[in-house]
């Protein structure tokens, strides 16, 4: 047995025990604070019989079980309803934790996220994300008294797109039969009217229900998908179920509007900059360039890692035809008559321009030697990459820094932080680090499998934003459970502060 897993992991984990685990978060309790308190309807008025902590538990009790249903279905049991009662009164230190004798029912949940939870879906995704670093820090992730690493895979989070397909995939337009009861034979028969226009007698037919905020989207791999489309963000560690959501947003993808997939990472990452002060760097996908790079290495000092997009590529097959590469500088050395050394960029890296005894040439890998970060008087960060290169003899070498931000000097239309990568593909954190970005696709697989015939639990981006935040709190309460160290690294962290933009 490996020494990273625990027996009971070999077990897997079962709903009571996820159920006791989401208990035992204090961010389940504490997501009831971010929301605003209910209006008083007067000076009277019926008591609520339940608290709004109970919504989220039941968000991510519905997660654990696939439905909403199901989820009261379990709750009604009497044995698991004073279990909610013991672990709540457990942790508030009132008695039954303040739950009634009777569970709720799936109405009240309900008419819960419609009359409070939903008109503060913000609210609510601004604390999954607060709430998520502080699971993420019980859990021993993004830990900023650990030493600064590049390969360091639990101080640096994956972000990712993901679509839900839509409860239903009726449109607009798709209608339905209204049958009635034949009288006389008792037989069902579809239901005639008199058409007031032709006076003719036709079917009764109605719209179905459907999601009319649905949109295509389409993925990095050519295919079109319909649904709503979030991003996550996620830290995790070597462990089975050592992870957690430390960020969640909804893309519209409006043509002309800041609310791309990109826009939404960059908002959540400037936020996760205030909030996380361990984080290392982002994993991406190509999702990201260069002006983004920039914007994190400049504002928060961050080591983005992401694969170089292809200047050209075959659509069909997904070959890369033409890539990004071109002269960078040239350099000389003391002593050596071979001449001097062209280095060029090639696919984020820095190669050297070597010609061949055919009057060819051909670019040779340079060893990456180490990445430099310093901090100006403004409190910005420049942040440089080294290499090793040796002269056309080989007698002679020397280490060569590039900057990774736009310098006066560049010539018009060269992006040098998407040309010149901190961490480029096949240097050693890359290929330490980058291989586990697959993680982003497991939470992906994950979210499917949560829910019922893996489709949206709910009608609408918001309601379905909430179902996101429900699994984030179940998956989170696990990873705390099985990994944390019982609050030592718990925090008391403010709500995002404002950072400055890139102009």
């Amino acid at each position: 047995m490996s020494e990273r897993r625990r027996p009971s992991e070999e077990k897997g984990v079962g709903t009571l025990q996820r159920l006791r685990a989401v208990l035992a978060n204090p961010s389940t309790y504490e997501y009831a604070e971010s929301l605003p308190a209910h209006d008083a309807a007067g000076p009277g008025g019926r008591p609520r019989l339940y608290p709004t902590w109970l919504w989220f538990a039941v968000c991510a009790l519905a997660d654990i079980t696939t439905s909403v249903r199901s989820a009261v279905a379990h709750l009604a049991d009497p044995d698991v309803w004073d279990l909610v009662r013991r672990e709540a009164a457990r942790h508030l230190g009132v008695p039954d934790g303040g739950l009634p004798e009777q569970p709720p029912s799936r109405s009240w949940y309900l008419a819960e996220r419609r009359r409070h939870i939903q008109p503060n879906t913000e609210a609510v995704a601004r604390a999954a994300m607060r709430l998520g670093v502080n699971d993420a820090l019980d859990q021993g992730l993004l830990d900023p008294e650990k030493p600064w690493r590049l390969d360091d895979r639990t101080r640096r989070p994956m972000a990712d797109g993901k679509v839900i397909s839509p409860i239903t995939s009726a449109s607009s337009t798709d209608t339905r039969t209204v049958y009635e009861r034949d009288p006389s034979s008792g037989l069902r028969r579809p239901k005639m009217v008199v058409d007031e226009s032709t006076g003719e007698l036709v079917v009764l037919r109605r719209p179905v229900r459907h999601d009319p905020e649905v949109k295509s989207y389409h993925t990095g791999d050519g295919r079109q998908v319909v649904g709503h489309k979030f991003v996550q963000v996620t830290v995790s560690g070597d462990q089975t179920n050592r992870r957690a959501f430390i960020g969640l947003g909804s893309v519209l993808g409006d043509k002309g509007e800041a609310n791309s997939e990109a826009d939404v990472l960059m908002e959540l990452f400037g936020d996760l900059a205030h909030l996380a002060p361990g984080i290392v760097g982002p994993v991406t996908d190509t999702v990201l360039r260069g002006a983004h790079f920039e914007l994190m290495q400049r504002l928060y000092g961050w080591v983005p890692i992401a694969p170089v997009a292809a200047k050209k590529l075959d659509h069909k097959t997904g070959r890369r035809l033409e890539e990004k590469e071109g002269p960078l500088e040239t350099y000389s050395f003391e002593g050596c008559e071979a001449g001097p050394v062209e280095v060029w960029y090639h696919r984020g890296r820095l190669r050297k321009l070597v010609w061949t005894d055919g009057s060819g040439a051909e670019l040779v890998d340079m060893a990456w030697h180490k990445v430099r970060r310093n901090r100006n008087a403004k409190g910005t960060w420049n942040v440089y990459v080294e290499y090793a290169l040796e002269c056309h003899c080989g007698a002679h070498s020397k280490v060569v820094r590039q900057s990774t931000h736009r310098r006066s000097s560049d010539p018009a239309g060269f992006n040098r932080a998407e040309n010149v990568r901190a961490v480029p593909p096949c240097s050693r954190a890359y290929d330490a680090v980058y291989p586990f970005r697959s993680a982003s696709e497991g939470d992906n697989r994950a979210i499917d499998d949560h829910l019922w015939l893996r489709r949206a639990r709910s009608y609408g981006r918001d309601r379905q934003l909430l179902d996101l935040v429900g699994h984030a709190l179940h998956v989170n309460s696990l990873g705390r459970q099985l990994w944390g160290t019982k609050g030592t690294r718990r925090h008391e962290l403010d709500g995002p502060a404002p950072l400055a933009r890139a102009a």
